[in-house]
């Protein structure tokens, strides 16, 4: 899943998502935190994964959230 997000692979992610593996699934350690395939895929410019993920489920880092306030 790191490589499929790093290089935007989307029809493999969307594989891996379907074959059951959770969109959210913890995948590195970084000194920001852990990593999970949305932020990965963010912070690589992968906008289409991103789309794939947020579709699949996947939960939204915090910095994606809108407020509403």
């Amino acid at each position: 899943m790191i490589k499929a997000c790093q290089g935007g692979h989307k029809e493999l992610v969307r594989c891996l998502v379907s074959a059951g593996i959770s969109p959210d699934l913890p995948l590195t350690v970084a000194p920001e935190g852990v990593l999970s395939p949305i932020s990965l895929a963010l912070s690589y410019g992968k906008l289409e994964v991103v789309q794939l993920l947020c579709e699949a489920g996947a939960r939204k880092p915090a910095h994606m959230v809108r407020s509403s306030l």
